[in-house]
């Protein structure tokens, strides 16, 4: 989070002091011009505070109300959550069901092959008793008792056999048993081959159920899952954009007090443009035209531009011209310098008065080589290049102000 720039009134405020304090001997009308534009100043850094404690009580509910969302987006996070895991649990629940029907299926199937091997050996002892039932018949041919004509005349299958009474009179009392015999084993034999497709059917049944639960608690649980997503991708916004947004209160807290301390300056600055119209002092030779302060390429021009970290549209003062950190800074024109130290969002900061109310500003510094209340020719060096204050990477900060009021440096220097 950047620090906020210094506001527009404070380094106006000290131009116009440098202004007012170097002027004082020589030109009343600037001075008397110096005191009213920084009365006016004031009365813009008090609008201006104002302005930032709307903004900041605003921020303030705005903050509050994504608190709230954000405190509902939890819960409704950890609600999924839980609805999450109980589906997960009845996945697996499912899955665990699925399994045991797998291993009845492993069961019912063994079974059928069990049941499928007694069919098989049931038919093979069908047809040896069958076999010897037809010996009995042939004896019985032989001895006279029964005429093999006669027994098979009229006969379709075995059955007929069993329910005829014309052919059970026909043999002699112990082949009744074999008869009766061959007819439990035909019945045994329908019942495994029925039980055989009642098994197949149910072992079926449990597969298909089984498949078809893990199938839908699977889609469940997609789902859910989804929902989930969602719902912490909205939560995560949501802790986006409260984190921002204390951010923005920080700054406009610390731009408050930037505004505070610049009315504190303006005023000091109309004090000592009263005192200085008793004392007055000259510059000096200030050189001829200007120099550029620095080498490096413009990087920022002058005008307005959005805020880095307000997002609104605010005049930016001077020109940035970037090079690399420690570059050589020189006075671009000569002067004296009426102020050196920390200018909040400035960092290190240097302003030369040329005199008739022009004054320079160089900003952003990483070493001050010169002091207050000196005087400083052309092309001298002051500093060296840095990036204090709120800055993105090393740069000079330039500004010319003509009775505290900026104007384009790239109409004094070559940009």
């Amino acid at each position: 989070m950047r620090r906020p720039s210094l506001p527009a009134t404070l380094g106006a405020a000290l131009v116009l002091l440098a202004s007012a304090v170097l002027t004082a001997g020589t030109a009343g009308p600037a001075l008397a011009q110096g005191v009213t534009a920084l009365q006016q100043q004031l009365s813009q850094t008090a609008a201006e505070r104002a302005a930032a404690q709307r903004e900041l009580a605003e921020v303030r509910r705005r903050t509050t109300s994504a608190r709230d969302r954000y405190n509902v987006a939890d819960r409704e996070h950890r609600a999924a959550q839980d609805e999450l895991a109980r589906i997960d649990d009845e996945l697996e629940r499912a899955r665990a069901e699925l399994a045991a029907s797998e291993d009845r299926l492993a069961d019912t199937e063994a079974e059928l092959d069990q049941v499928t091997a007694d069919v098989a050996a049931a038919g093979a002892e069908l047809d040896a008793r069958r076999g010897r039932f037809e010996d009995r018949v042939v004896a019985a041919f032989k001895y006279g008792q029964a005429s093999l004509t006669e027994v098979f005349a009229n006969l379709r299958d075995i059955n007929d056999v069993i329910v005829t009474s014309t052919y059970v009179s026909a043999v002699v009392e112990s082949d009744r048993t074999m008869v009766g015999e061959m007819a439990e084993l035909l019945a045994d034999l329908d019942a495994a081959r029925a039980r055989a497709v009642e098994l197949r059917v149910e072992a079926q049944r449990e597969r298909d159920e089984a498949d078809r639960l893990e199938a839908e608690i699977s889609g469940q649980l997609v789902e859910q899952e989804r929902v989930a997503a969602e719902v912490r991708r909205t939560r995560t916004s949501l802790a986006t954009s409260l984190r921002q947004l204390q951010e923005d209160a920080d700054a406009l807290e610390e731009h408050l007090k930037a505004l505070e301390a610049a009315q504190e300056q303006i005023e000091a600055a109309l004090r000592a443009a009263l005192e200085a119209e008793r004392r007055g002092r000259g510059v000096g030779d200030t050189g001829t035209g200007w120099l550029k302060p620095t080498n490096g390429w413009m990087s920022s021009g002058f005008g307005n531009r959005v805020h880095p970290v307000f997002r609104t549209v605010r005049l930016h003062a001077g020109v940035d011209l970037a090079a690399y950190s420690g570059t050589s800074i020189i006075a671009s024109r000569g002067g004296t310098v009426t102020f050196t130290g920390w200018m909040s969002g400035y960092g290190q900061t240097v302003i030369v008065y040329h005199g008739g109310g022009v004054a320079s500003l160089y900003a952003h510094m990483s070493a001050i080589l010169v002091g207050s209340d000196s005087y400083v020719a052309q092309g001298q060096e002051i500093g060296r290049v840095g990036m204090t204050g709120t800055a993105t990477g090393p740069h000079l900060h330039f500004e010319v102000r003509i009775d505290g009021v900026p104007n384009n440096p790239c109409g004094f220097i070559p940009c």
